[in-house]
């Protein structure tokens, strides 16, 4: 059967962890409740707002719209896969002039992403981060 759905909430595992990694509680946003998604949906929205005023140089523009995702499991890829669709669609349209400022990293531990899957969906998904 198909399920019919308006917006995807990503609620993966029960626990957010920050590995005891420090500055992460204070500088990072999780994925764990709608809360937490309305918190990045917002702050990526400033983000471009701040890039698009005239007074943001370059090198402002670079720092505002560059964006880290860390975690290289189903997760991680997954955001980083629906930021870069945001990115180079939804907010293209709305501020074209910003496409060559925009940097999207995916960072992991590991040596590949999707680890625990097969070795081929792993290579694809390198190539494209």
């Amino acid at each position: 059967f198909d399920v019919e759905y308006d917006i995807l909430i990503y609620a993966v595992g029960a626990q957010t962890s920050d590995f005891n990694t420090p500055g992460v509680k204070e500088h990072a946003f999780f994925f764990k409740e709608v809360q937490d998604a309305q918190k990045v949906r917002e702050k990526i929205t400033d983000l471009f707002e701040m890039a698009s005023l005239p007074t943001a140089t370059k090198e402002d523009r670079d720092r505002l719209l560059s964006f880290v995702v860390v975690g290289g499991g189903p997760t991680g890829v997954e955001v980083a896969a629906d930021l870069a669709d945001f990115c180079g669609r939804d907010a293209i349209d709305l501020y074209p002039k910003l496409r060559e400022h925009i940097k999207i990293t995916l960072i992991n531990t590991g040596d590949n992403l999707l680890s625990t899957y097969d070795q081929s969906i792993s290579k694809t998904c390198m190539e494209v981060f």
